[in-house]
C-alpha cells in the first residue's frame, strides 16, 4: 500500500511536471477594452478609478441573466438566513473533483468494462440492491471495469490494459537500451509511450478539449449529499464492498475534511463546488457564480463564504475579476492557494530542471520529498536514505543519461497537455508569463488561447491592488493562509532558492509576503515593509511586504499533501476563521491562532486521546479504561492525558511540546497495559525508528564520499 502511494505521488508530480479583439473606449481616465467572447479589461491610473468605474458600472451580465431567481433552486433550510452562519462553499484544489471521459455515444471510457452512461450507472447505485445487480451483471469471471478520469485516485489517470499490454514491449526496449547504449532511442520510445496514454487529456489548440467529459457536480448541501452514492463505488465494488462504499458527502470529506464546520454550522450549510482541474478557469468562475446564487437561494442567506483551495485561488482570481458584486460574500479564504501561480508548473514550461545535478539527485532529492509528501510516515524516514544507494545500481543508460530521457518524456507532456491547457497557465507566475507565452503562444493557431490566457494574467497582476481594495472598501473580508519552509520539489531550479508547501512557493500563497532564500534568514541589515513586529519569529519572512499584511497566517513546515493532516490544527483553523465573526485579523482580532505557527502532526495523539476519554471535550476518562487501575495511576493518567489534550488543543502549534506529550501518553498506557506497545507509538519505537534512519542516512553519505555521485557501472 505504501508503494502504491509512493507511485501515486511520482506519478501526480510528473503529471504536474491571439487575438486581442473589438474596440477600446475610454471614460474619463479609464480604458475598458472588449475582449471576443463579450468581457472587459479595465484600466484606470489608480486602482480607485477603475474600482469607481466597476461600481458605477452595471454588474449585470448574460451569464447571470439566464439564471432564473425563481423556479430552479427552492428554499431547503428553515433558518431563513438568520442563524448567524453565512452558508459556507469550498473551491477545492487539483484533481479533488471527478471528472470522466466520455465516448461519441456519451458513455464513459473505461479500461477493462463495456462503457456505461452515467445514468445507467447513477440508476444502478440508487438501486435497493445494487450490490447484487452489479455482481450478477459482471459475473464471476468479468474483469472489474476501471475508469479513465482527473481525480485524486491518480492510478485512474491512464488505461490500465493499455499500460499491462505495454508491459513487455517496454522491457524489451529497456533492455535494448541497456545493451546498445542508444539513450537517445530508449527517450524516444518513452516519449512516445507518454504521448500515446496520455492523448484523452489533451486539449485543442484554442484551449478546449478534444473530447466531452462528466464532471460530478454537487448542486446541493452537504445534507443532502449524504444521502446519495459516490458514483465512484461502482468502480472499486468488490467482494468486500463494505470497506469501499461511501456516500458523496464521505467522498467529499475524503478530499477536504470539513465535518467540524458541518457540525457546527449544519451540514445543510456546507458546499462543496466541483470543477475540472484541467478546463477553462473563467468558465469555472461563470459557473461558481451561479453557484453562489443556487447557495443563496437554498439557505435563504443574503452572502455566502468562499473557502479557496490550492488550484482554488486561480478561480478565486477570476471570479473576482470577472464578477465585482461584493455583496454576494462576507468573507473569503484562500488556503494554499496559487494567487501568482506556481514556479513548479514555471519551471516545467521552461525546463528548469536539475536532473543535471548528480550530487542533489543522489543527496537531497528522495530525503527531502519525503519531508514533504510522507513526512507522518516515521518507519519508513530510512527509505530515501535506502534510495540514494541503491540507484547508483541502476545501469548508465537509466542512472547517469536519466537527465535525456526524463526531460523529454516531461517535455512531451509540456507539449502536447499543460502548454494548451487555459487552467494550467493560471499556474503560470505573473512574472514568468511574458516569456512562456512567447514560447508557447505564438503560433496563429494559438490566438483564441492566448486571449484566454491574457485574460487570465492581467487579473492575475490585478490581484495586488484588488484583493487590498475590496478588502478595506467593503464589507467582504479576506483572510489568507499559507505554509512555508519546504523545498519546491528537486527536480525543478526553484528548489534550490524558494520557500513553498512543496508544491506552491509561498510568497504566491501568502499575497505578496517577503521570504529570505530558503535555508537562509533574513540579513542583519534587512529593512522591514512595515515595522519588525511583521518579521516572522524565525527571521525568515515578513508579512507586511504582503498585499494584506494584517489578514496573513504562516505555518512553518505545512506541506501542500499534508493539509488533511492539519484537521485539529490547519483546517480547523480555517474553519474557525469563517464561523467565528470576532476573528477580523491575523495579528490583535485573530481568535487566539499566532500570525506565525508551526506544522505538527497530530492525527496519532487525537486517536489516542480518543482511546482514553469520552468525548472531544477530554473532560472524563472512559470507565473502560479507568476500571482495573488503582486511584494513583487514574490520578497520574489523568495528568498526562490532560497535558497531551492540552497540547493537541492549543491554537500555538509547538510540534515538540505536542510530540512529548503523546509518546508520553503512549508510554504511559502501554505501561498499564491499556495498550499493546505493538499498536502504539511509543517513545522507545521512535527512537529505534531514528536510529535505523540515522545509520542509513551515514551510509548514503559514506557511499557518495567515496564513490562519487554516479551510477557504479559508470
Amino acid at each position: 500500500m505504501k508503494l502504491k502511494k509512493i507511485i501515486a505521488i511520482t506519478l501526480t508530480f510528473c503529471i504536474l511536471l491571439s487575438s486581442m479583439a473589438t474596440g477600446v473606449f475610454a471614460v474619463d481616465n479609464v480604458s475598458v477594452a472588449e475582449l471576443s467572447d463579450g468581457s472587459k479589461i479595465v484600466t484606470a491610473t489608480s486602482v480607485e478609478e477603475a474600482m469607481d468605474y466597476l461600481a458605477e458600472a452595471d454588474s449585470s451580465c448574460t451569464e447571470c441573466a439566464e439564471v432564473p431567481a425563481d423556479g430552479k433552486w427552492t428554499r431547503k433550510t428553515d433558518c431563513d438566513g438568520k442563524c448567524g452562519h453565512d452558508p459556507a462553499i469550498i473551491v477545492p484544489g487539483i484533481l479533488q473533483s471527478q471528472v470522466y471521459f466520455l465516448d461519441d455515444e456519451g458513455k464513459i471510457v473505461m479500461s477493462g468494462g463495456e462503457p456505461k452512461t452515467v445514468e445507467e450507472i447513477t440508476s444502478l447505485l440508487e438501486s435497493d440492491a445494487w450490490l447484487e445487480q452489479l455482481e450478477a451483471e459482471r459475473g464471476t469471471d468479468v474483469k472489474r471495469p476501471k475508469p479513465i478520469m482527473e481525480a485524486m485516485e491518480f492510478q485512474y489517470f491512464f488505461d490500465y490494459d493499455k499500460l499491462e499490454k505495454a508491459i513487455p514491449s517496454m522491457i524489451k526496449a529497456l533492455v535494448k537500451a541497456i545493451a546498445t547504449k542508444d539513450t537517445a532511442a530508449f527517450a524516444d520510445y518513452v516519449s512516445s509511450f507518454v504521448d500515446d496514454n496520455l492523448s484523452i487529456h489533451y486539449f485543442n489548440d484554442d484551449g478546449t478539449r478534444n473530447r466531452d467529459t462528466y464532471l460530478v457536480e454537487y448542486w446541493y448541501s452537504l445534507e443532502e449529499a449524504a444521502n446519495k452514492m459516490d458514483i465512484f463505488n461502482y468502480f472499486v465494488a468488490n467482494s468486500k464492498p463494505e470497506k469501499r462504499m461511501r456516500t458523496e458527502a464521505e467522498a467529499i470529506y475524503h478530499q477536504v475534511d470539513t465535518e467540524e464546520y458541518a457540525k457546527l454550522a449544519g451540514a445543510d450549510h456546507l458546499y462543496f463546488y466541483t470543477y475540472p482541474s484541467f478546463g477553462d478557469t473563467y468558465e469555472t468562475a461563470e459557473r461558481l457564480n451561479q453557484f453562489i446564487q443556487m447557495v443563496k437561494t437554498e439557505t435563504g442567506h443574503s452572502k455566502v463564504n468562499l473557502v479557496f483551495i490550492s488550484l482554488g485561488g486561480t478561480i478565486g482570481t477570476a471570479y473576482f475579476d470577472a464578477y465585482c458584486n461584493t455583496d454576494d460574500v462576507n468573507k473569503v479564504i484562500f488556503a494554499s492557494s496559487a494567487l501568482d501561480g506556481s514556479s513548479l508548473l514555471g519551471d516545467l514550461f521552461a525546463g528548469d530542471y536539475t536532473i543535471d545535478d548528480n550530487e542533489l539527485m543522489l543527496t537531497e532529492l528522495f530525503p527531502d520529498l519525503f519531508s514533504s509528501f510522507l513526512s507522518n510516515d516515521k518507519e519508513m524516514q530510512f527509505l530515501p536514505y535506502l534510495l540514494n544507494i541503491l540507484l547508483r545500481l541502476v545501469p548508465a543508460v537509466v542512472g547517469d543519461d536519466i537527465a535525456e530521457v526524463a526531460t523529454q518524456a516531461i517535455q512531451t507532456v509540456v507539449d502536447k497537455f499543460l502548454s494548451k491547457c487555459p487552467s494550467m497557465w493560471a499556474l503560470i507566475p505573473s512574472e514568468r508569463y511574458g516569456e512562456l507565452a512567447e514560447r508557447y503562444l505564438t503560433a496563429p493557431e494559438d490566438a483564441e488561447l492566448k486571449v484566454k490566457t491574457d485574460r487570465y494574467y492581467q487579473a492575475q497582476t490585478t490581484n495586488k491592488t484588488r484583493l487590498p481594495y475590496l478588502n478595506d472598501n467593503t464589507d467582504m473580508t479576506i483572510f489568507v493562509v499559507c505554509g512555508y519552509g519546504l523545498h519546491l520539489p528537486g527536480l525543478l531550479k526553484s528548489y534550490y532558492t524558494l520557500h513553498s508547501d512543496s508544491i506552491i512557493e509561498s510568497e504566491s500563497q501568502s499575497a505578496g509576503a517577503y521570504f529570505a532564500p530558503i535555508g537562509e534568514k533574513l540579513p542583519d541589515d534587512y529593512v522591514p515593509a512595515i515595522d519588525d513586529s511583521y518579521i516572522s519569529p524565525d527571521g525568515i519572512v515578513d508579512a507586511g511586504a504582503g498585499y494584506l499584511p494584517n489578514n496573513t497566517w504562516f505555518v512553518y513546515g505545512q506541506g501542500h499533501m499534508m493539509l488533511q493532516d492539519g484537521i485539529h490544527d490547519y483546517i480547523s483553523m480555517c474553519i474557525n476563521i469563517v464561523l467565528n465573526d470576532d476573528i477580523t485579523d491575523a495579528r490583535e482580532n485573530n481568535g487566539g491562532y499566532p500570525q506565525f505557527n508551526s506544522y505538527r502532526y497530530t492525527k496519532s495523539l487525537a486517536t489516542l486521546l480518543g482511546y482514553v476519554y469520552k468525548d472531544r471535550t477530554y473532560t472524563e476518562l472512559k470507565d473502560s479504561v479507568v476500571k482495573n487501575l488503582t486511584a494513583e495511576q487514574v490520578a497520574e493518567l489523568e495528568v498526562v492525558a490532560k497535558a497531551a489534550a492540552d497540547a493537541l488543543t492549543s491554537k500555538t502549534w509547538d510540534p515538540d511540546v505536542t510530540y512529548k506529550a503523546q509518546y508520553k501518553l503512549a508510554d504511559l498506557l502501554v505501561e498499564y497495559g491499556i495498550m499493546n506497545e505493538d499498536g502504539a507509538e511509543t517513545s522507545k519505537s521512535v527512537k529505534t525508528t531514528e536510529l535505523i534512519t540515522k545509520i542509513f542516512k551515514v551510509a548514503s553519505e559514506l557511499v557518495g564520499k567515496f564513490f562519487g555521485y554516479k551510477s557504479f557501472w559508470s
